[in-house]
């Protein structure tokens, strides 16, 4: 509620991401570096936090620094200017790009107004990570969701999680 405000829910399905040894990596990206996008963004004003589009990432097994993997540039979804073309390309300034280490077990949560990406993997065991993405009840930036009989069978939690988007008219009634 902090991030989104009263009510959220579940945008994407659930995936997990697997690299072996010598896996490539994917290059950065956030919105900072192109024009606004109202699916994900970061907002500040008068004291609250308001965000769009968060990620949840578990990670599956261990990811010591320099393995590769998850890569942000911490502070950037602050930022009000495009990130230079080399810095995304991490051809650049490669010391402002962080690669995040953590544990079997351990959660990474950033936004993807956040120029992030993944490093090449260089670890000698694979990766595993297995990501989740959540963001307002009235907005939505992926479409797919499971078919409605699969939401009728879960909990009436999850099947609150992966309802479509709206907005809640009766809170402003």
């Amino acid at each position: 509620n902090t991030l989104f405000g009263r009510g959220w829910r579940m945008d994407h399905l659930p995936f997990v991401s697997f690299a072996k040894k010598g896996t490539g990596g994917h290059g950065l990206h956030g919105v900072t570096s192109r024009i606004f996008d109202g699916a994900q963004f970061y907002h500040h004003a008068n004291g609250e936090i308001r965000a769009g589009l968060a990620v949840f990432q578990f990670q599956l097994a261990d990811i010591n620094p320099g393995d590769g993997g998850l890569a942000v540039i911490p502070g950037s979804h602050k930022a009000n200017f495009k990130c230079p073309e080399d810095i995304m390309l991490y051809s650049a300034n490669r010391d402002v790009v962080h690669n995040v280490a953590g544990k079997a077990g351990d959660m990474a949560i950033f936004l993807e107004a956040t120029i992030h990406g993944a490093l090449p993997w260089t670890a000698e065991h694979n990766r595993r990570s297995l990501f989740y993405r959540y963001g307002p009840e009235i907005m939505a930036f992926s479409p797919p969701r499971p078919p409605d009989e699969e939401i009728a069978a879960t909990s009436p939690l999850h099947a609150a999680l992966l309802k479509p988007p709206y907005f809640p008219i009766d809170r402003i009634l």
